[in-house]
């Protein structure tokens, strides 16, 4: 299962504009790649400002992709805890204090441009102050997931479980 995931996130990573000389994508692509797993009805506001991030120099390897998607999938709990207990002590974090939590927490070293980047897509109101309810519920809780926490069934086995219902409840009566 591991190198299926694998495999999936060079998909995902591939899928944007990959420089070959340095196997890296630009921050606007790694912009909508956070972006990209969030709930229906923020997805169009949250492109729209990915796609206006300002036009950085660093770029991310496939390493630091691989890095933070393990760190959603892996410590999201134990990140959303510690904003949670954090956001209760103080107004929210600022950027050295989200680089801060998610080093202890997670053992993951953004860069500084990556930190800059969630916080030009999630910092609401401009205040220097992480939103981590929209970092955190609505964008990273369907990364961790990758959208799998949705039922995929078309109604068959509903409908299944409605037929046996009736030739029991037939049965019974007869």
């Amino acid at each position: 299962m591991r190198r299926l995931h694998l495999e999936v996130l060079k998909l995902e990573f591939h899928q944007f504009d990959v420089d070959a000389q340095t196997d890296s994508i630009s921050m606007s692509d790694f912009a909508l790649s956070i972006v990209s797993y969030a709930s229906p009805q923020h997805l169009k506001k949250l492109v729209e400002k990915a796609q206006h991030i300002p036009k950085y120099e660093e770029r991310v390897t496939f390493q630091q992709f691989y890095e933070f998607d393990q760190m959603i999938r892996t410590r999201l709990h134990d990140l959303g805890l510690a904003y949670k207990l954090y956001n209760s002590m103080s107004s929210g974090l600022d950027r050295t204090d989200f680089h801060r939590v998610v080093k202890a927490v997670t053992k993951t070293d953004l860069t500084k441009t990556q930190v800059d980047v969630i916080f030009d897509l999630f910092d609401i109101n401009k205040d220097g102050h992480l939103n981590v309810d929209e970092f955190y519920a609505q964008v990273m809780k369907g990364r961790h997931s990758r959208g799998l926490d949705t039922p995929r069934d078309i109604g068959i086995s509903e409908f299944f479980g409605h037929v046996v219902r009736c030739v029991k409840e037939a049965y019974d009566e007869a």
